[in-house]
């Protein structure tokens, strides 16, 4: 089984929220955790070709739980993609959490 740990940014309607994703992939079956406003939630889904996944889950957040489904791209330490849900689309970017740019410069700080 291959994990990916991403730190993503969510653009959504209400501007930029920050967070982290697991990936889990083991064959075409795709796992694992998107912790997002505080909650983490986990999601299942499908891998159509190495680097090309379609995630399925619910995403909460102190008022209500969204169900989403998600298309994600992911080539080297980059992730990218976008979230449908009944509110709207939002598009996701994230890197590898050990090749973060973001996180070197604060340690290095």
């Amino acid at each position: 089984m291959e994990k990916l740990h991403y730190s993503i940014v969510l653009k959504s309607m209400i501007g930029p929220r920050f967070g982290s994703l697991l990936l889990q992939i083991h064959e075409n079956a795709v796992t694992g955790t998107l912790e997002l406003l505080g909650h983490r939630n986990r999601f299942s889904g499908t891998a159509f070709q190495p680097g090309k996944y379609l995630i399925s889950g619910s995403l909460s957040t102190s008022v209500e739980k969204m169900e989403y489904d998600a298309v994600l791209y992911t080539e080297e330490d980059r992730l990218s993609g976008g979230f449908v849900t009944a509110s709207g689309c939002w598009e996701v970017e994230g890197f590898l959490r050990e090749k973060n740019p973001l996180s070197r410069a604060k340690r290095a700080e």
